[in-house]
């Protein structure tokens, strides 16, 4: 990942024209050139850089992360960077306060109650007792999204993390099989006020107001019980209403049974059930966990494959014409504890492309 230095000069406000005209989508199914992409987007940023990230290691591609972040951060350009208290380790603090001396702007989405050390870059501002309550409260909501937004015109979004599990092999990396989409243009409101809100930790009034714009966006979002029940009762009615095909890639499947249910019923009717879930998982119970479900799924006419070669860390969803890119886990945490953020896809290339790559991932499995 090559750092390429960039020489012009930020303007004061972002252009918001392409609100209002269609999203351009590149889908992404390796890391390494989501990576490279990514480093490009970001060099170009000529005024605002927000990313947000559950897992970000400290090594050799944290560390490049950080430099191309801090390159843009000494142009002029605001950088911030939200990442999860689950997802770092201790050596993280050394890459915050770096990156904290060279401009970029640093939180910490609720740090482990004990990692004292890292309290000072806590989104939440309170001190001493209530803080450590507050932490020690809420260690079981997490921000498992991975999004970054640059100059309010592009989004990245998908599975994958600052972490060099996604890089092959020949660079150190175990190579996992992720997807990820870049969408340049459209309206990208709804996924900045959610960044916002988890940066500013904005409480429950604000969210309500914001909830509006996002029940209207191309983005699944899940930060208040409306949003979280209006994700969950549209899966579900896709499924239900689903004529043709449902095919599932997903690394952690552990479905409730509303969607269990509704699965099952899909098959029963004729739906073809494709589901795409690891046979190796870097959780070491998950692959026996997903097969207590199997049982009821394959006795339903679905079909379920194990994707063999590397681990399998996409979530994607495809229900006849409509399909998305995300964060989400079909699992319990996902629907009622972590922040995450899914993309329904708009255009047709972008869809085409999904279809073929599960296909081509379906070649892979037993």
């Amino acid at each position: 990942m090559t750092l390429i230095p960039h020489s012009s000069k930020p303007s004061k406000h972002p252009s918001r024209s392409s609100i209002d005209t269609p999203p351009q989508e590149q889908l992404f199914n390796d890391a390494e050139s989501y990576f490279f992409a990514l480093k490009d987007s970001i060099n170009d940023a000529k005024y605002c850089i927000d990313m947000e990230v559950y897992i970000y290691e400290n090594n050799t591609l944290g560390l490049r992360v950080a430099e191309i972040l801090k390159s843009a951060a000494g142009r002029g350009v605001t950088v911030r960077l939200l990442t999860d208290g689950i997802g770092i380790d201790d050596k993280f603090k050394a890459i915050a306060d770096d990156l904290t001396q060279h401009g970029v702007q640093v939180r910490i989405h609720r740090p482990l109650p004990w990692k004292l050390e890292q309290w000072r870059y806590a989104v939440i501002k309170t001190h001493g007792i209530r803080k450590l309550l507050y932490l020690l409260l809420s260690i079981n909501k997490r921000n498992h999204r991975k999004t970054v937004i640059i100059d309010k015109h592009f989004a990245f979004i998908g599975s994958i993390n600052i972490s060099v599990n996604h890089l092959h092999n020949e660079h150190g990396g175990a190579h996992w099989r992720d997807t990820a989409i870049k969408i340049s243009g459209g309206n990208l409101s709804a996924l900045e006020q959610a960044f916002d809100a988890s940066w500013n930790y904005s409480k429950q009034k604000v969210k309500r107001i914001i909830t509006k714009t996002a029940l209207k966006s191309n983005f699944l979002l899940n930060y208040n019980r409306i949003l979280r029940k209006h994700h969950h009762r549209l899966l579900l009615r896709l499924i239900n209403h689903a004529q043709h095909h449902i095919f599932i890639t997903n690394a952690y499947f552990v479905p409730e049974p509303a969607l269990l249910k509704a699965l099952t019923s899909a098959a029963q009717r004729g739906v073809n059930v494709q589901i795409i879930v690891p046979e190796h998982s870097d959780v070491i119970f998950m692959p026996w966990v997903s097969a207590y479900f199997y049982k009821s799924l394959l006795q339903s006419g679905a079909h379920i494959y194990e994707y063999q070669p590397v681990m399998l860390h996409a979530k994607t969803i495809m229900i006849d014409e409509w399909a998305s890119i995300g964060s989400s886990n079909m699992n319990h945490r996902s629907f009622r504890h972590d922040l995450e953020v899914d993309y329904i896809l708009q255009t047709k290339e972008a869809k085409q492309q999904l279809l073929d790559d599960f296909h081509h991932d379906c070649s892979y499995t037993t």
